[in-house]
C-alpha cells in the first residue's frame, strides 16, 4: 500500500514546522521529567528548606521577612514569602519556583549563542535551549534537590547577554540581581573586572549598581519592620564567608592536598584565597599580553575559565557551585563544537556529584579533583588558544 496524500501532507507540515516542534516537544519533556521527581524529599529539604518555609508561612508571609529565617538573602526569602500565599506544599513551591527558572536560564542561554553565531543560528539557539533544559545537573538541582542554583544563574547569563549588547548599565544591574540573591554570583566578578580593563568601553562606576541592587533588595524586609539598615544582606554575606571548610565535596585542587578541616584552618583558607587569585590574574595576563579581542565570543571563553577557577581553586567550594560554569561550558559546546568531548567529562563529574549529594552513592573525591583539573587544563589550552587567535589542533577534540 502506497503512501496516502494525507500522509505526504502530515509529514510535510511536520518538516515545514520542525523547530517549532521540537520546541515544544522539549519543553514538555523537561515539564515531565520536573513533575515526577517532584515527590523526591532530600536531607536538606527535611533539616532546612521546609521549616524555613513554614517559619516564613506561620510568621506571616511577608510579615517575616522582618526576621531572618535561614541563611536566605532577603530577595530568595521575599520569593518564598510570595508562594507562602499559594495553595502548594512547600518543597513543591521550591521545585516550582527554581523549575521556572531552569526555562528562563535555557531560554537566556539560546539568547546568547544568538547572539554570537552567524551561521545556522536557529538551530543552534534551539540545540541550546534543549541542552541546558534538559541537561541531568539542571533538573537534578531543581526538581530532585529543590536548590536554586539556576536563579542567580540565570540574572548572571541575562547580564551577560546585554553585555553583549553593550547595554552596560542595564547588564551591571541585572548582575546586581544575581548578587542580592546569592553570595556565589561572585564567582563571575573576577571576569567583569576584567572586561572593564580590556574593553574600555565603560566606567568602573557601574560596578556601584551591584551593591545597589543589594541595597534595593532589603527593602521590603526594611518596611516589615527588621532592624539593621541598608547593610542586610552584606551581614548576610558576612556570616555565610565564616563557614570553616576547606571544601565542601567540590572535588577540586584543595580535595588533593588537605582534610576539609585540617588542623591549620585559620592559616591554610587566606592563602587558598590568594593562591586562588593568583591564578585567576595569571590568566588575564596571558590574555592581556597576547593582546586578546574581548569579542563577545572570546568574553564568553573568559567567563568560562575565570569562573571554573574560582571554583576550582578557591576554598570552601561545595558540590553544586560549578552550576555556572556547566551551564556556560554548553553555551560553549554549541558555539565551538570541539569542546564538545570536554563538555561531556565536565558534566559527567557533575552527575555524579549529584548522584552521591542525593543518594549517598559515594565517592572517591581525590580522583575525581584529578579528572577535574584535567579537564580544567584542557580546557584552558583549548579555549585560551581560541581567545588569542589560534586554531588549536587536538586530534582528540575534533573527529576525522
Amino acid at each position: 500500500m502506497k503512501i496516502t496524500g494525507i500522509e505526504q501532507k502530515l509529514i510535510a507540515w511536520i518538516e515545514a514546522h520542525l523547530q517549532v516542534l521540537m520546541v515544544i516537544f522539549v519543553t514538555f519533556c523537561g515539564l515531565f521529567i520536573r513533575y515526577f521527581l517532584r515527590p523526591i524529599v532530600t536531607d536538606d529539604a527535611t533539616a532546612c528548606l521546609i521549616p524555613w518555609y513554614h517559619d516564613i508561612e506561620y510568621g506571616g508571609g511577608f510579615a517575616a521577612l522582618k526576621w531572618q529565617v535561614g541563611n536566605y538573602n532577603v530577595l530568595y526569602q521575599f520569593m518564598i514569602a510570595v508562594l507562602t500565599y499559594l495553595p502548594i506544599y512547600s518543597l513543591t513551591a521550591y521545585k516550582a519556583l527554581s523549575g521556572i527558572f531552569d526555562y528562563a536560564l535555557a531560554i537566556a542561554g539560546a539568547l546568547v549563542v544568538g547572539e554570537l553565531v552567524t551561521e545556522d543560528r536557529s538551530r543552534k539557539m534551539l540545540l541550546t535551549y534543549s541542552a541546558v533544559l534538559l541537561a541531568p545537573q539542571v533538573w537534578l538541582n531543581s526538581a530532585a534537590w529543590g536548590q536554586c542554583d539556576s536563579i542567580y544563574v540565570f540574572w548572571i547569563v541575562a547580564a551577560f547577554l546585554f553585555l553583549c549588547r553593550e547595554r552596560y548599565g542595564l547588564s551591571f544591574l541585572l548582575y546586581g540581581v544575581a548578587f542580592a540573591f546569592k553570595l556565589q554570583a561572585i564567582f563571575a566578578l573576577p571576569f567583569f573586572l576584567l572586561y572593564w580593563f580590556m574593553k574600555k568601553r565603560f566606567s568602573i562606576l557601574h560596578f556601584l549598581e551591584i551593591p545597589l541592587m543589594m541595597i534595593l533588595s532589603t527593602i521590603p524586609a526594611l518596611l516589615a519592620g527588621r532592624e539593621g539598615g541598608l547593610l542586610i544582606s552584606f551581614r548576610i554575606y558576612a556570616d555565610q564567608a565564616g563557614e570553616g571548610y576547606l571544601y565542601r565535596k567540590y572535588p577540586g585542587f584543595w580535595a588533593l592536598i588537605a582534610d576539609a578541616q585540617p588542623d591549620n584552618l585559620d592559616g591554610i583558607l587566606p592563602a587558598a584565597m590568594i593562591f586562588a587569585a593568583v591564578v585567576m590574574i595569571f590568566q588575564a595576563a596571558v590574555w592581556i599580553r597576547k593582546k586578546a579581542v574581548p569579542n563577545a565570543e572570546n568574553a564568553l571563553y573568559m567567563l568560562f575559565l575565570l569562573t571554573y577557577s574560582c571554583v576550582l581553586f578557591m576554598p570552601g567550594m561545595h558540590e553544586r557551585y560549578g552550576y555556572l560554569y556547566e551551564i556556560l561550558a554548553i553555551l560553549i559546546a554549541v558555539i565551538y563544537p570541539e569542546t564538545a568531548v570536554l563538555l561531556a567529562g565536565l558534566l559527567g563529574i557533575s552527575v555524579l556529584l549529584y548522584g552521591d549529594g542525593l543518594f549517598q552513592t559515594g565517592l572517591n573525591l581525590t580522583l575525581l579533583s584529578v579528572i577535574n583539573i584535567t579537564v580544567y587544563l584542557l580546557y584552558f589550552v583549548v579555549l585560551t588558544l581560541k581567545i588569542c587567535g589560534k586554531k588549536p589542533e587536538i586530534r582528540l577534540l575534533r573527529e576525522k
